[in-house]
Formats: C-alpha cells, sequence, structure tokens
C-alpha cells in the first residue's frame, strides 16, 4: 500500500498538469475562474471552439490575454529541474552498476584462465604418466627376459617425469569481494561528489530575448523561433542574449560554454544595471568575447571592439571571473586567448547568447556548468597561462 508521503507527492504532481495537454504546464495563465492552462493550449482550444470559455468548467473569460500564474510556472520550472537531476542521479547509478559488473567479470575471466593453463599443464603430464604406465604393461605382458633388458631404459624414463602430489589451490584465484564490495556507498558516494564539483550555471529565463529558447533545466540555449512573452523590464528585446540567475560579487567563478559549430555566439558578464531595451552599443556596459561572420572580438564598457588573433576555431570555452583581482579572462582548453580588467560596485551576471539573425533554421545550442574549483590564470616568463586543477564536464 503507498505510503501517505507517496500520495500526496502523486497528487502535487498531477496539479502540476495542464488540463488539455495533460503536460506540465509550459507558460500557465491563469482565468477569473482560477484554472490554469498552458498559453498554447488555451489558445488553440478558444480558437477551436470560437470562444473564451474555461476549458474546464465553461465560464468565458472576460479577458482574451490572461495573466500569467508565475507562482504555478516556477513551481513547474523546479519540479522538471527535480526531475532530471533524479534521472542523471538514476543514469549516474546504472552506469556505477555496469561498470562494478563489468570488473568483477574482467576479474573472473582472468582468473578462469589461470586455471584453465594450470589444467592444461596437469592434463599433459597425466597423459605423459599414462603413457608409460600402459607401455610398462605392455612390456609386462612379452617375455620376462625382454621386460629385464628393457629395465634400465624404462625406470630412467619414469624418474623423468616429476611426482604429482595433490592439486594445490592457487593464491589469489578467489573473486577479491573485499575490492569490489568493501566500502561501496562510501567509494559510489565519493564519485558523486566528485562528479558534483561541477554543477549547471542556471540561467534567467526572464531575461532572454523572445527568439532564445532556454533548455528545460535552463542550464543550456539556441536561438529558435520568436516566442511570445512579457515585455519586462529585465529582458533583452533587441540583442539575443540571456544573463544567468546568479551575480557575482566576490571570490573566484568559472564557467565552460560548448560552441560546437555555431557560427555566431557571444559570452561575458553585464551588472544588473545594463540596459535591456533598444540598441546596445559598444559601450552598453557589457564585457564580452563574441564570433561573428568568422571573426573572433572583445569588448568592454571602456574598450571599443577589438579583433583577436585567434588561430583554430574555439569549440569550447572557459570564462573566468576573479572579483578580488578585478579581472575576466576567456581560455580555449589551457591557453589564455584574451583578458581585460572587469571591475563594478554592482554583481556581474553570466552573459551567453547568440546574434545570429540570417540562419534560423540552423540553431546552436550551449551547455553551460560552474566549476566550483576552477582556474586561475598567472603570469609566466611573460606569456599568460591558464591552469585547470580538474577537467571533467557536465552536460
Amino acid at each position: 500500500m503507498a505510503s501517505l508521503r507517496e500520495k500526496m507527492a502523486s497528487g502535487s504532481e498531477a496539479n502540476l498538469h495542464c488540463p488539455v495537454c495533460c503536460d506540465i504546464f509550459k507558460d500557465p495563465v491563469l482565468l477569473s475562474c482560477s484554472h490554469s492552462f498552458c498559453k498554447v493550449c488555451l489558445r488553440r482550444w478558444w480558437r477551436r471552439k470560437e470562444a473564451l470559455e474555461c476549458p474546464v468548467c465553461k465560464r468565458i473569460s472576460g479577458k482574451k490575454h490572461p495573466p500569467c500564474n508565475l507562482a504555478l510556472k516556477n513551481l513547474c520550472e523546479a519540479f522538471l529541474l527535480e526531475s532530471d537531476q533524479f534521472k542523471r542521479l538514476h543514469k549516474f547509478l546504472e552506469e556505477e552498476e555496469k561498470a562494478r559488473i563489468a570488473a568483477v567479470s574482467a576479474e573472473e575471466r582472468w582468473k578462469r584462465e589461470v586455471l584453465k593453463e594450470k589444467m592444461d599443464v596437469l592434463r599433459r603430464e597425466i597423459a605423459a604418466l599414462s603413457q608409460i604406465i600402459r607401455a610398462t604393461k605392455e612390456e609386462l605382458r612379452a617375455e620376462d627376459t625382454f621386460f629385464l633388458n628393457n629395465y634400465k631404459a624404462t625406470a630412467e624414463q619414469v624418474q623423468e617425469q616429476p611426482l604429482m602430489g595433490d592439486p594445490e589451490l592457487l593464491l589469489g584465484v578467489l573473486l577479491d569481494q573485499a575490492k569490489h564490495l568493501g566500502n561501496l556507498t562510501f567509494n559510489i558516494l565519493n564519485k558523486m561528489a566528485e562528479a558534483s564539483s561541477y554543477i549547471p550555471v542556471i540561467l534567467d529565463p526572464n531575461t532572454a530575448h523572445p527568439r532564445l529558447n532556454l533548455s528545460e533545466d535552463l542550464s543550456g540555449v539556441k536561438r529558435g523561433r520568436t516566442v511570445e512573452c512579457p515585455n519586462n523590464p529585465e529582458r533583452f528585446d533587441s540583442f539575443c542574449i540571456t544573463l544567468g540567475s546568479q551575480g557575482f560579487n566576490s571570490g573566484l567563478h568559472s564557467w565552460e560554454v560548448e560552441l560546437g559549430h555555431s557560427s555566431h555566439w557571444i559570452l561575458g558578464v553585464a551588472p544588473e544595471s545594463v540596459k535591456r531595451k533598444g540598441h546596445l552599443g559598444s559601450h552598453s556596459g557589457l564585457w564580452t568575447m563574441e564570433f561573428c561572420k568568422g571573426k573572433y572580438k572583445a569588448s568592454s564598457p571602456s574598450n571599443s571592439v577589438s579583433v583577436l588573433s585567434v588561430r583554430n576555431r574555439i569549440k569550447r570555452i572557459r570564462v573566468c571571473l576573479d572579483c578580488e583581482t578585478g579581472v575576466l579572462s576567456f581560455s580555449d582548453l589551457d591557453s589564455l586567448i584574451y583578458s581585460n580588467s572587469c571591475t563594478s560596485t554592482e554583481a556581474l551576471f553570466a552573459v551567453i547568447g547568440t546574434i545570429s539573425f540570417n540562419d534560423p533554421l540552423s540553431p546552436f545550442s550551449f551547455s553551460v556548468a560552474e566549476m566550483l574549483f576552477p582556474p586561475r590564470v598567472y603570469e609566466n616568463k611573460g606569456t599568460a597561462h591558464a591552469r585547470f586543477t580538474h577537467i571533467l564536464w557536465v552536460s
């Protein structure tokens, strides 16, 4: 019988499903009758019915554009994020189980091979001794003089064969249970702790340009079709970028961005007071590095746009913000690409996005992860390098 807690959890999840599409709410809106629906589902329903009626109670709505149910939207996003984390945990444990079974199977195969080789040696020795015994019996059946004449040769042949004692159990032939089962929970938790050294950078959908689509777990973004969204003060309306949800004003922070084969992208940081509406020029308050029309460029509030000398195509980039020294740097694997002074009296937020308006049919996506033990940029004989304590990617 299901526990009360399980029933409550199941009931809570059911409240997060749209009555029309029966899926988790996406951009839920609230009618005057207190029923909520996905924005797209409600519009389709109204078009089909040719009336602004509620799909549940049939009451006519007085608003053609009902307000967003922000509380329900936040609950759904939190639920999806928790579900995604559970799926990742389940996948991690499945892979760990497969790895341990494979390790036990490999040890078993190796030890079976050792035993097989030992058995083959014993079989050859038994076969040789059996051959001598058969030959001796045949000689005994012959005349006595024949056996006596060949006695010396037969005795030497027998003496050449080592005496076979009782088979001994080989050392280490049993499976190493202590290796595979000892501290099993502790070892798995250690691996989970190592994996969690890299956590997703959560992006803020309320700042995203209408042509940017964020992933369900809010850790990735891709260029897509324009979607209808509130023209809230936080949202960028002309520059296809979005901000991270967490601001940084102290410490050292670093995140990686998987660029793939994207032809247009922009990365960096911005203060909370950055201009959100209208054209953003070179002095817009952003510290950025971008790739556009085959060229890598960098800009900051105090400097105009400069073209960077980059030989190879960058497919993964690390952004490092050191709030203590006031330095923002961009690195490709273990080499520094660009760094600049970056100081602000406000908290700085991660900037990520695409400015590709010419190729809407080929959207690209980012996967972002922040490192708890990020790289530090240091000087060595006049050459800047980036040192990384760990190399691990979380998608």
